[in-house]
């Protein structure tokens, strides 16, 4: 991986964490970064605060539209230069669910 996405992983990776998303690389590194935002802990944030956040991490020369996915997942596409570019995508979720399943644990079940 180069050292500009490895640099920019590693940052986005903090602010997802410190956000209530993990975040994963998928793909294969030969195009772009792929990453993936999944939502893991109750207080997540709502996905447009969390691309308003990732914009503001993200030093891109041009940036693509929001776009809908497969399996509720919403896109968009940073363009760092000529070469480097990173697909960042957030996994959607119904908040009412969210907190079902940890209402549930915390009842003990």
């Amino acid at each position: 991986m180069s050292p500009i996405y490895e640099q920019l992983k590693h940052n986005l990776t903090l602010l997802c964490n410190r956000n209530g998303y993990a975040l994963a690389v998928h793909g294969s590194l030969i195009k772009d970064l792929d990453l993936v935002a999944i939502p893991f802990q109750m207080r997540c944030l709502k996905k447009d605060t969390l691309f308003a956040k990732v914009d503001e991490t993200i030093s891109a020369n041009k940036v693509g539209p929001l776009t809908q996915k497969a399996f509720g997942r919403t896109a968009k596409m940073y363009y760092l230069d000529d070469f480097h570019c990173v697909d960042f995508s957030i996994v959607g979720f119904d908040e009412s669910s969210i907190e079902n399943i940890f209402k549930g644990k915390k009842n003990g079940n």
